[in-house]
């Protein structure tokens, strides 16, 4: 183990990591709504996050091939509380990711660099939305395109003009199109 445990931090430099659980996924889905329990079998765990889920959800046919995120999604931060709680707890007794160390998860540090992946992200799409303007000429009309994250399309807006014109597109070529025709129509 102490062998796997050496590769496993090797890899680290590389970008490669784990996420440990001991014993079983479901240790983090209660961790969602409760501290997990101490000492419990994979299936115990399995019978507690039903019963959680019973109880709180008025849901009743758990298994490990039922997506639950919709369910227990509303509890992210409190599972990431506790099981930040309860990786101090173990670091204070055990080696971390030992068999010893019943009930854990790491989840959390995979949850906190997803968040980061999300706000690296985000702020690339900023950047890119503002560079994403784009301005078109026709017939001596002129439109500002913007890209609409949210909606995934193209909006613009013919500018220098009294009356509002606009139009969209799937993509910019679509967009360039549409706003063609809205001229178009515009002038009839």
């Amino acid at each position: 183990i102490e062998e796997a445990f050496r590769l496993i931090d090797g890899m680290k430099d590389k970008g490669l990591d784990c996420i440990f659980l001991i014993f079983c996924f479901e240790v983090w889905f209660v961790l969602h709504f409760k501290d997990a329990p101490y000492g419990k079998t994979a299936e115990q765990m399995k019978r507690e996050i039903k019963d959680i889920l019973k109880k709180e959800k008025g849901i009743s046919e758990y298994s490990e091939t039922v997506d639950v995120y919709d369910m227990i999604s509303d509890h992210l931060e409190e599972a990431v509380k506790r099981a930040e709680r309860l990786e101090r707890k173990q670091r204070q007794i055990y080696r971390v990711h030992s068999h010893e160390c019943n009930p854990y998860t790491d989840m959390f540090k995979f949850v906190a660099y997803m968040d980061e992946l999300k706000t690296e992200n985000e702020k690339i799409l900023k950047k890119e939305d503002a560079s994403m303007q784009t301005m078109l000429e026709y017939k001596g009309y002129h439109a500002k395109i913007e890209y609409d994250a949210d909606d995934k399309i193209y909006v613009g807006k013919v500018i220098g003009i009294t009356d509002i014109v606009c139009f969209h597109g799937e993509s910019m070529e679509e967009a360039k199109r549409m706003f063609e025709q809205s001229i178009e129509n515009y002038e009839e």
